[in-house]
């Protein structure tokens, strides 16, 4: 018979309503769990197996951090062997001759090749990365005190939008940003090489003629064992 008065009532004996009843008896508080039907075995915690409860620990610890409210950054990103990296403001010194510019993107790995059209502006303190191919918008990135955007799923399995916001970074954002950023920087006139937790992680290679976003440049990922060229074209926001 169930009790007429409790702290808790948990509803769906599931993994999820398992553990919190647990958390919240070890919490002193009482709980009951209710589940719509009846089954003919004994159903709390469902068909976990023995195998779950190796990761029921970090479950928890990962439950209680959430609880104590550590949020996802936005700005946080990885570059390859697992390296974090803190994607870093744009240096507005980069768009001193033109708010905008626009690059043709080939990625390529392995036998598979993916072009598209980048394009991007600064305004108003706010920096809109926009991937865009012949069908249509790719994704569209905003970038100011945070990074927000919208996806299609029509990029690469091995890519995606945040990384191509990452690979923009290493390729022209100055040095001391990226080391501000997490990561250790050694160039050249031509070259530049980043890593990482020890880890070669990518190197860029720069083509002679133009400064800045005007440079075309190449950038091989070790890790993801992609390369991305980045080729500066003349094109005004109008023929977008």
């Amino acid at each position: 018979m169930l009790p007429t008065r409790n702290d808790t009532l948990i509803i769906g004996a599931g993994p999820a309503g398992t553990a919190a009843t647990a958390l919240l008896k070890k919490a002193g508080h009482d709980s009951v769990i209710l589940r719509k039907k009846r089954f003919p075995r004994f159903c709390i915690g469902k068909s976990l197996t023995p195998h779950c409860c190796a990761v029921r620990g970090l479950i928890l610890i990962c439950g209680l951090l959430l609880g104590f409210g550590c949020a996802h950054d936005p700005l946080l990103t990885t570059v390859g062997w697992r390296v974090p990296y803190q994607l870093q403001p744009v240096p507005v010194s980069l768009f001193a001759e033109s708010p905008s510019f626009t690059h043709e993107v080939t990625l390529k790995k392995g036998s598979d090749q993916f072009s598209f059209t980048g394009h991007g502006e600064w305004q108003q303190d706010t920096f809109t990365l926009v991937g865009l191919a012949p069908f249509g918008r790719l994704f569209s990135l905003v970038f100011d005190d945070d990074l927000s955007g919208t996806f299609n799923v029509s990029l690469p399995s091995f890519m995606k939008p945040r990384y191509i916001m990452g690979d923009l970074e290493l390729i022209y954002w100055p040095a001391e940003s990226l080391i501000r950023g997490g990561l250790a920087v050694e160039e050249d006139q031509n070259q530049r090489i980043i890593s990482g937790k020890g880890k070669k992680v990518a190197t860029i290679r720069y083509e002679r003629g133009g400064k800045g976003l005007a440079q075309a440049a190449t950038l091989i990922n070790h890790s993801r064992r992609y390369s991305l060229h980045v080729l500066p074209v003349a094109v005004t926001p109008s023929d977008l």
